[in-house]
């Protein structure tokens, strides 16, 4: 995968992210799937992000 891919798939995994509802996030397991999606991509450091601004809200 290309450099400009994997900052293309990133912005748009921010993106989905930041627009999750946290008080329903148990339910749907939104962001779980975004970080675990990251991981399968091979793009850990976005996934180590995610987890932390996770664990803020």
């Amino acid at each position: 995968m290309t450099t400009e891919n994997k900052e293309l798939l990133s912005r748009m995994i921010v993106k989905e992210f930041n627009e999750i509802d946290f008080s329903m996030d148990y339910i749907y397991g939104k962001s779980s799937k975004l970080i675990n999606l990251s991981l399968e991509l091979g793009l850990t450091d976005l996934a180590q992000q995610l987890e932390s601004d996770r664990l803020i809200y």
